[in-house]
């Protein structure tokens, strides 16, 4: 058992460094690990900034390592399922998705497990809302505008507890996503919903899990239950295979440091639109 990291990665000399500290923490970690030519599996939130996040990807392409972020949400059963859909064609042309995410902790024991979360300025769009923009682009594509509403109701937390993010593609497509800690669900269940609107039909995932299309020629195909939850689903040893076989086949990581810079630029540029109540546009996106 170590208590300090650099003293565990110059012992032990590993091949891989799996990050999983609070976001402040990574940069130091993923340069410790890169300079003993370690690969790098890093958890999201990636970096608290585009900068920081830019020497980190530079750090590990200098030293001639591999990085993936772990931004997992997209290998769970819901949104595997919907690609699958997508890439099948099924739906049509896509073009539109909501995600709603609840979950109550008004009145209860905030993260006892990251208390570190309470006292983050930047709170459920950096810690969680982030999971649901990247797999906007994962099923949808790169974002061109933001436009987002934050709110702080919870006096426990120190950031934003209820967002509303409005994102335009640059397809066309548009995506709403709202994400809410202090609202109870139907048998206090973390409830997460999805839409999937496209020109032949919708997806409808429900907050109890089920998986509907409704197809524009009338027929309603029940697809079932995703037997899953987040922390007990597929999205984590999935993520985790992921990056095993990329080191070991050399294919691409899906979330690469590169790949997900551009998933923390829409976080950001949420945060930059919900203080100037404003569309904010990506860089590269035309105004």
């Amino acid at each position: 058992m170590f208590t300090d990291y650099e003293e565990a990665i110059n012992e032990l000399a590993p091949d891989v460094v799996d990050v999983a500290t609070p976001p402040a923490t990574h940069p130091e970690i993923v340069q410790a690990a890169a300079a003993r030519g370690a690969h790098v599996l890093c958890q999201k939130p990636f970096a608290e900034s585009l900068d920081e996040a830019d020497r980190m990807i530079a750090t590990c392409e200098k030293a001639g390592v591999r990085l993936m972020v772990n931004e997992n949400l997209r290998w769970s059963r819901t949104y595997r399922e919907l690609k699958g859909l997508l890439d099948q064609g099924t739906l049509g042309e896509p073009y539109y998705i909501q995600i709603i995410r609840d979950r109550l902790f008004l009145g209860k024991p905030l993260f006892p497990d990251q208390p570190f979360i309470r006292d983050m300025p930047r709170a459920i769009l950096y810690e969680m809302g982030i999971h649901f923009v990247d797999c906007v682009r994962f099923l949808l594509g790169e974002i061109e505008s933001v436009y987002c509403q934050t709110q702080r109701v919870n006096p426990q937390m120190r950031g934003e507890d209820v967002i509303v993010v409005n994102l335009k593609l640059s397809g066309g497509q548009a995506a709403l996503i709202k994400a809410d800690w202090c609202s109870r669900q139907r048998n206090d269940a973390v409830g997460e919903s999805v839409r999937l609107s496209g020109t032949e039909g919708t997806a409808v995932v429900s907050n109890d899990s089920r998986l509907s299309l409704l197809l524009n020629d009338g027929r309603t195909i029940e697809h079932g239950t995703i037997d899953e939850t987040y922390l007990n689903g597929q999205a984590f040893p999935m993520a985790h295979a992921h990056f095993i076989r990329g080191l070991e086949t050399d294919e691409p990581f899906e979330t690469d440091g590169r790949d997900n810079r551009r998933t923390l630029a829409a976080v950001f540029a949420g945060y930059e639109s919900a203080e100037r109540q404003v569309v904010v546009h990506l860089e590269g996106s035309e105004s």
